[in-house]
């Protein structure tokens, strides 16, 4: 098992999880319900919308090639920070 990518994805959720809106709704469940639950259905919806991910990249590596496919991506998530950046914070 290669080390890049298990570090490079966990590494990628960490930092696009971190403060987004799935965080502050496992807060206020976990908050008012137990914790152990809480993380055990956190944890299965992100193993469930990872390997969701993972089906489709695989099918789309069938059909386009992969470094097309990591072209895209860069300027897809550069494009949404930069719309991110520039629209107004209220």
């Amino acid at each position: 098992l290669d080390a890049r990518p298990v570090l490079g994805s966990m590494f990628a959720l960490i930092a696009s999880e971190l403060g987004d809106k799935t965080q502050l709704a496992v807060g206020g469940l976990s908050a008012s319900g137990d914790p152990l639950a809480v993380w055990t259905g956190a944890t299965l919806a992100l193993i469930g919308t990872s390997a969701l991910g993972i089906l489709a990249g695989q099918a789309l590596t069938d059909v386009v090639p992969a470094r097309v496919l990591r072209i895209a991506s860069a300027g897809f998530f550069a494009l949404t920070g930069i719309w991110m950046l520039a629209r107004p914070w209220w």
